[in-house]
């Protein structure tokens, strides 16, 4: 997984407010959606950075995601 994909999952790890179990589980979820939506926009053609830059502006800013 590249470093923007991490970097984007790190930053929802520590915005969450559960516990290790629940942060992890949400965290592989979100890892997955990620991972295939960086997956199809680069089968379009875009470079792996254009594509984690999309997908992950696709799922807005971390702090947002904390309530999952």
């Amino acid at each position: 997984m590249a470093n923007k994909l991490s970097d984007y999952l790190d930053s929802i790890k520590t915005c969450l407010k559960c516990d290790s179990a629940v942060k992890a589980s949400v965290t592989r979820e979100l890892q997955t959606h990620l991972e295939d939506k960086s997956q199809e926009l680069k089968e379009t053609g875009l470079s792996e950075d254009e594509a984690n830059n999309i997908a992950t502006e696709s799922f807005g800013p971390p702090s947002i995601n904390r309530s999952a």
